[in-house]
């Protein structure tokens, strides 16, 4: 990153090389690359003979040792620094995008702002929360509280990993939070100056 984070990522070659264009998989909230929708697809994609890139967002467990920020859903430059510093011979050919849930969300944004100069052929987005105020109030209805529950304590555990990057107001935020507005509102917009 152009602040001196680096995000962690796995690179997967076919056995069998053929012209295509390197597939860049993005996880969703609390995700990585060992998320099973990211790992269940790219085993598909190599099969098939596609290259693939697994890209773990700022923040996330697995590139927190070499990042102090964090991700969230408007969060495009990231995607767009990670892009550009593939080795040219990985985007040769093009890129293929395919987000899952929040990593969905940052695709489209990343494909509404024109694609940052990249040689971006397609984009796919998968359960995309299109409506992030929807889709949270959505997570606080009754039949998704467990979910809900879970989401958030993986979201608290991941931001405040990161403690030594943190105030300690926002610490208290992360901690204090009941559930994915209060996280949002007391936390993550005003981190990100919204």
């Amino acid at each position: 990153m152009p602040d001196g984070d680096r995000l962690a990522a796995r690179l997967y070659l076919p056995a069998r090389p053929e012209i295509r264009p390197l597939i860049v998989l993005i996880h969703g909230l609390t995700g990585s690359e060992q998320s099973f929708a990211i790992v269940a697809t790219m085993r598909y994609l190599v099969r098939e003979g596609w290259p693939v890139l697994r890209l773990n967002l700022r923040g996330t467990l697995l590139s927190q040792a070499t990042s102090t920020g964090r991700y969230h859903a408007g969060k495009t430059e990231d995607l767009a620094a990670a892009l550009h510093q593939l080795p040219a011979e990985l985007r040769h050919h093009g890129v293929v995008l395919l987000g899952h849930s929040l990593g969905g969300n940052l695709v489209l944004k990343f494909m509404g702002e024109g694609c940052h100069g990249l040689p971006v052929l397609a984009a796919t987005a998968v359960s995309a929360p299109l409506d992030l105020a929807g889709s949270c109030a959505r997570m606080l209805s009754r039949r998704n509280l467990a979910y809900h529950a879970y989401l958030l304590c993986q979201a608290k555990r991941e931001a405040l990993a990161q403690r030594a990057a943190l105030t300690t107001r926002e610490c208290s935020a992360v901690a204090g939070a009941r559930n994915f507005y209060e996280f949002d509102d007391r936390f993550i917009a005003p981190r990100f100056g919204y």
